[in-house]
C-alpha cells in the first residue's frame, strides 16, 4: 500500500487502503500537565476547522495521569492521537516527535 506524494491520502494498514489525510495537523507537546491538557485539547476540538488531527505528544510525563486525563470524551474523538516521546527532552524535540507522525497537509 503506497500513496504517492503529493497526495491528500495516507496509508491505513488497519484498513488496507488509503484514507483522506486531514488538512491541518495540530501538535500539542505536554509534560506533567494533567489539569491543563483537557482544556487545551477541548478548545482545539471546538474550532471551526473540522478537518484536523490533534497530536498530543507526552514528553515523558512522570505521572501517567498526565495524558490519561484525556480518556474522557477527547480520546474517543478520532481526531485526537496521543504519542509518547521516547525520552524527556525540550518542547522542540516533542514537537518534532509530533511532526514525525503528522499526516496533515499543514502542520
Amino acid at each position: 500500500m503506497h500513496c504517492a506524494p503529493p497526495c491528500r491520502f495516507r496509508p491505513n494498514p488497519a484498513l488496507n487502503y488509503c484514507v483522506a489525510a486531514p488538512r491541518v495537523s495540530i501538535i500539542v507537546p505536554t509534560r506533567d500537565r494533567p489539569r491543563l491538557l483537557p482544556r487545551a485539547v477541548g478548545s482545539l476540538l471546538v474550532q471551526t476547522e473540522a478537518d484536523t488531527e490533534i497530536i498530543v505528544v507526552d514528553n515523558s510525563s512522570a505521572d501517567v495521569a498526565a495524558t490519561s486525563c484525556l480518556g474522557l470524551p477527547a480520546l474517543r474523538d478520532p481526531r485526537v492521537h496521543v504519542v509518547p516521546a521516547p525520552l524527556a527532552r525540550n518542547a522542540g524535540a516533542a514537537r518534532n516527535a509530533g511532526l514525525a507522525v503528522a499526516t496533515g497537509e499543514w502542520t
